[in-house]
């Protein structure tokens, strides 16, 4: 009996240090998961685009809240668009560019890029970063740098609950 009890003790506190290992803190990588939500790739026909998500206050406030369902694969990147004198591949090397997932910077590297023809913009490029909402969660992503002079830096928070 004392036995079981001693390993009993053992397992709970090994169960319990677990737990209270410190947060990841370098680069988000795909595979990471963050707040829960799993950060990953996705291909443009299999994913959400910002734009087409619920944000009603984008134009009005800084974080601006966007609303996501869970099972949703959401890119959360700000992509550039061709001003029809640049090439693309020009204004993309011209570019800088960084993303913040709950203060953590992404790699972005790692996640690679898409390109898509927006309806309103024409072709566009992103970066490749996919948030997989498999439960309910909240992040805050930003998204800062400069394309052909012109500087960004804004905050969105994503809320993803069930549908």
């Amino acid at each position: 009996m004392h036995r079981s009890v001693s390993v009993a003790l053992i397992v709970g506190c090994a169960l319990v240090l677990a737990n209270c290992a410190p947060p990841p803190t370098g680069p988000i990588n795909p595979g990471d998961k963050v707040g829960g939500l799993l950060i990953t790739t996705g291909d443009p026909e299999s994913i959400t685009t910002s734009w087409r998500l619920d944000c009603p206050d984008e134009k009005t406030a800084d974080p601006y809240h966007c609303n996501g369902q869970v099972g949703q694969k959401v890119n959360v990147s700000w992509g550039i668009y061709g001003d029809g004198l640049t090439d693309m591949e020009t204004m993309w090397e011209g570019h800088r560019h960084e993303i913040f997932i709950n203060g953590r910077s992404v790699n972005l590297e790692a996640f690679g890029t898409q390109d898509v023809v927006h309806a309103h913009v024409g072709e566009m490029r992103y970066w490749n970063i996919v948030v997989l909402a498999s439960g309910r969660g909240e992040l805050s992503i930003r998204n800062v740098g400069v394309v052909d002079g012109d500087p960004f830096d804004s905050t969105a928070v994503y809320s993803f609950s069930a549908p």
